[in-house]
Formats: C-alpha cells, structure tokens, sequence
C-alpha cells in the first residue's frame, strides 16, 4: 500500500494568497484616497483612518510568511507551525 499526499500542492494555495495580496492591496489603496480625500473634512481624524488601511499592508506580509511556512510543512509532512508570528 502506497502512501499518499496528505497535501495537494496544486493551484488552490497560490489563489487563495493572490485573492488576499489583492484585498489588502485594495485596502491599501482605499487608505491612501481616503487619507487624501478625507483631509480637507476630518483634519486630524484622516490619519487614523489612513494608518489603519495601511496596517493591512503589515497584515498581508505577516500572512504571506506564515502560509509559506505552512505550505512547506505540509509538503514535508511536518508539524505546521503555531499561530504565534516571531
């Protein structure tokens, strides 16, 4: 009896990590309009606003890492990694 892959590795992973690069990226540019477009009308209040759209920048590179280390996990039939990021 042959053992097989417990993980496919086809096109499913790379999707899903393309569906989130292109939510946050929209985040991103929806931070930065609405920081420029909200200046003139919240003054102070836009740069919250502003710097937490952009947060979802941090967001998706901490995701991108920690998917990478999945996959391999995976792919190596190993432990998956903890949710903590270093």
């Amino acid at each position: 009896m042959t053992r097989g892959h417990l993980f496919d590795p086809g096109l499913q992973p790379e999707r899903t990590a393309l569906a989130w690069r292109r939510t946050t990226l929209n985040l991103a540019v929806g931070a930065i309009l609405s920081f420029r477009l909200l200046g003139p009308v919240l003054h102070l209040w836009a740069i919250p606003v502003g710097v937490a759209g952009l947060l979802s920048v941090a967001t998706w590179i901490l995701a991108a890492r920690r998917a990478s280390r999945a996959q391999a996990a995976l792919l190596d039939s190993a432990p998956l990694p903890s949710g903590v990021c270093p």
